[in-house]
Order: C-alpha cells, then structure tokens, then sequence
C-alpha cells in the first residue's frame, strides 16, 4: 500500500493502472499474480475502493494530507 501511495505525478492520478503497478512490482520484487492477491486481500479488508468503472481506489481516511499524515493499526488475530 505504502509503495502505491509514494506514488507522485501524473502516475499519481492512475495510481493503480498499468504503469503505476508495473512501477510497484519493480520496486517490490513481485510478478503480477503476487500483486494481484496483495491487491485483492487490501478490497477484502476495505483499505481499497472499487469504483463504478472497476477501478481501484485508497479509502479516503488512508490518503495523506500535505502538511502530516499518521496511523496506528491494531492487529488480532482472528
């Protein structure tokens, strides 16, 4: 996720399309199917939005603010 919302510039208007997630497994070390499950387990868990054209996007509460941006999970197990 990190590495998807360091993501600037224009590929930061598509930050899920082709380029963006080419950049991503390059910088990562995955192949599409890892990228593809890593995505899919992020909509799972509602930290990734699918819009009405199928196209992905950060839930708002996640995307960071100019000045500052924090967070603090916690994680059970289930």
């Amino acid at each position: 996720m990190a590495a998807f919302m360091s993501l600037e510039g224009d590929i930061a208007d598509q930050r899920f399309g082709t380029s963006a997630r080419k950049m991503v497994m390059n910088q990562l070390g995955v192949k599409p199917g890892g990228l593809g499950n890593y995505l899919k387990s992020l909509q799972e868990k509602g930290f990734l939005i699918k819009d009405e054209t199928h196209k992905f996007s950060i839930l708002p509460l996640l995307n960071p603010t100019p000045d500052s941006q924090g967070y603090m999970f916690k994680l059970t197990k289930v």
